[in-house]
């Protein structure tokens, strides 16, 4: 297993990461929120062991991480203005938008439920410039045992999966909560679950 700090990612790190990810490897990095578990979502190996991972919460479908809003509009070519509206407006930032998909096949069957899929670009920058231009989406979701709080930290993560891991990509302890999650429906949104953006937030911004 190989620890490499966010800070300290150079080209020659960072196509170590790819690497891990196209052999279908997984990976824990950090978030604005928590640390995520990332495996390429379209390498069946990788799906494996996010599932393996997750333990007795493997049938909950995990959402996926994105380097910036253009991928996301590219790979949801059939969201409307409003929902459209609502990605440009609220990403990157700490929430999850649940988004319709015009097809299911788009995406592994652990990503989608009923016919949504969460998707999440996250509010730090040398994250994001780790996994742009990478050619697939990567998993997140948090590492813990079903039950157990999620890790903040390298040590915690060690603690949970020792051997489950080929790399780590550590930003020292994280103090976050979970994302929010809210559901964009037609022309309006479902909250799902309150984490680090308030509500309150949410609307101020669609309000603008």
């Amino acid at each position: 297993m190989e620890i490499i700090r966010l800070s300290q990612i150079q080209v020659s790190e960072k196509k170590r990461i790819h690497e891990a990810l196209q052999r279908g490897a997984a990976i824990a990095y950090p978030t604005d929120t928590l640390y995520g578990v990332g495996v390429d979502i379209h390498q069946p190996a990788g799906v494996e062991k996010l599932l393996g991972i997750k333990g007795s919460e493997r049938d909950k479908p995990v959402s996926v991480l994105y380097p910036n809003i253009a991928r996301v509009i590219q790979d949801f070519p059939n969201i409307n203005p409003y929902q459209r509206r609502i990605v440009n407006t609220l990403l990157p930032g700490p929430i999850t938008l649940i988004l319709p998909v015009d097809s299911d096949s788009r995406f592994p069957e652990p990503f989608v439920r009923n016919g949504y899929v969460g998707v999440r670009v996250v509010d730090l920058p040398p994250l994001n410039r780790l996994v742009t231009g990478y050619p697939h989406p990567i998993s997140t979701t948090s590492i813990n045992p079903a039950g157990l709080p999620p890790a903040r930290s390298v040590p915690e993560i060690l603690a949970y999966f020792p051997t489950e891991f080929d790399l780590i990509v550590d930003n020292g302890s994280l103090n976050g909560q979970a994302s929010t999650a809210i559901k964009i429906l037609h022309e309006s949104y479902q909250l799902l679950r309150l984490g680090s953006m308030s509500e309150q937030i949410i609307e101020k911004r669609l309000n603008r």
